[in-house]
């Protein structure tokens, strides 16, 4: 992930960097809910209140492209 371009200071900052932890929220501005994925040597994991649950691959790819995972599919 290089994000070189938004930094200020370019020079103490280089990249690139690994992305290890993704934040996301569904609702509204007053109401939702927050997850968390996270990665632990090769594997990504939901955190979702008091579960913790393997996310495939190809779901983590989704989600990086259209910033959510269709359960749908």
């Amino acid at each position: 992930l290089d994000l070189s371009t938004y930094f200020f200071m370019k020079e103490r900052n280089k990249g690139p960097y690994e992305l290890i932890a993704l934040i996301m929220h569904n609702g509204t501005a007053q109401s939702g809910h927050y997850v968390a994925y996270t990665k632990i040597g090769d594997q990504w994991y939901l955190c979702n209140d008091g579960s913790i649950t393997l996310v495939p691959e190809k779901t983590m790819g989704q989600i990086a492209r259209d910033g959510f995972a269709d359960s749908r599919k």
